[in-house]
């Protein structure tokens, strides 16, 4: 998902995903979800990650174990 990176946004993201979580029964896992975050400073970037509490995602990052590639 892609949002502006400003706290009334992650806000909204938030209950988004809580209300998905409450409809369907489903969570997004912490441990294997990342953020990232461009364009703000380091302290509206961490103000972010504490929010959601997602830990901060690196490029390039890898899908299902296997980095992805632009490369077929």
């Amino acid at each position: 998902m892609f949002c502006r990176a400003d706290i009334i946004s992650i806000t909204l993201l938030k209950k988004t995903l809580q209300n998905f979580s409450d409809v369907l029964g489903l969570q997004a896992n912490e441990t294997k979800s990342s953020i990232y975050v461009v364009g703000v400073t380091q302290e509206v970037k961490n103000d972010i990650l504490t929010l959601l509490g997602f830990d901060e995602g690196t490029l390039p990052f890898k899908y299902l174990g296997g980095p992805l590639s632009t490369k077929k």
